[in-house]
């Protein structure tokens, strides 16, 4: 008999998976788990962990400032201690990265260039602006409260890791984001988003309701059984999991009394005695209205695994 001429293959998109970037390299695990994740997800790495490996010679003990191991407070009452940068898993994931051809990988990122970005097609690239804009404004808002960024040059930035992942899930539509946690605390993103007073609901929580979160919790767990993590996940913190979700308001529309012109694009005036100043209508009629922010209806909802 002979081989068929005809081959077909189907390819299925699996669920985006935002990696905390904190989770990839505190642990020497952590390259085996993002690839290993491949199976059953579509996994997506945030821009820090990028910069975290461009700067590698900082991270792998030139500066024993940024192997110590780091505190981020988060607010006067919560604290998440994170151990040091794991010497193990950037060593594993530079050499990943050199020997991986370019369009060989099977991960997904957003870089700080389109070109410097791994995206899954061409409708994606639109994602690289949508992300710059929603980054651009959650910074924005973590200055606000107080919240400095270091330099990506200086090392290992807990505060704009857990940025990025914020964002990342945003812009994917709520894509889930897979983090680590400790007993008796909460996730370093979801302490951010506390501090940066966005709205958290904890699904465990008697006030959070019913949904289908306990169900997606289920559906998660034998996902990283069936990729083989069962194991690995006994060598690793805690596991948890957010979404974030984005909800704009709409600016306030002009007064009803104000008509535009559609072809003209010019205001039309409206019917008013001859003494009318019309300077004031024509001022009225395109009032400034600044941009919504995307942060401000934001909702996060989180759980353990």
């Amino acid at each position: 008999m002979r081989r068929s001429d005809v081959s077909v293959h189907v390819d299925q998109r699996r669920l985006p998976c935002v990696l905390e970037p904190a989770l990839l390299l505190t642990n020497a695990q952590g390259p085996v788990l993002a690839m290993r994740l491949v199976a059953v997800f579509e996994p997506w790495l945030t821009r820090s962990f990028w910069q975290a490996l461009d700067n590698s010679e900082l991270l792998t003990g030139r500066s024993s400032l940024a192997m110590a191991p780091t505190t981020l407070t988060l607010s006067p009452t919560a604290k998440a201690t994170t151990t040091a940068i794991s010497p193990s898993a950037l060593t594993r994931w530079i050499s990943l990265r050199e020997r991986t051809d370019e369009s060989a990988w099977v991960l997904r990122w957003v870089g700080d260039r389109i070109a410097e970005s791994q995206l899954r097609d061409i409708e994606d690239l639109s994602l690289f602006d949508q992300f710059e804009s929603v980054q651009a404004e959650l910074e924005r808002r973590a200055e606000q409260h107080g919240l400095t960024m270091g330099a990506p040059w200086r090392g290992f930035d807990l505060h704009r890791a857990a940025l990025d992942a914020l964002s990342l899930s945003a812009v994917l539509d709520g894509a889930l984001v897979l983090c680590s946690t400790s007993d008796g605390h909460e996730p370093a993103p979801v302490l951010l988003a506390r501090q940066l007073q966005l709205t958290v609901t904890d699904v465990d929580s008697p006030e959070a309701g019913t949904s289908l979160f306990p169900t997606e919790r289920q559906f998660l767990r034998e996902a990283l059984a069936r990729a083989g993590l069962a194991t690995l996940t006994q060598t690793l913190p805690p596991l948890a999991a957010l979404h974030v979700c984005l909800e704009t308001e709409r600016p306030t529309p002009p007064p009803n009394d104000i008509r535009i012109d559609a072809e003209a694009h010019t205001p039309a005036i409206p019917n008013t005695p001859m003494d009318t100043d019309l300077d004031t209508h024509l001022f009225a009629v395109t009032p400034d209205f600044d941009p919504p922010d995307p942060w401000q209806h934001a909702r996060i909802w989180w759980y353990r695994l």
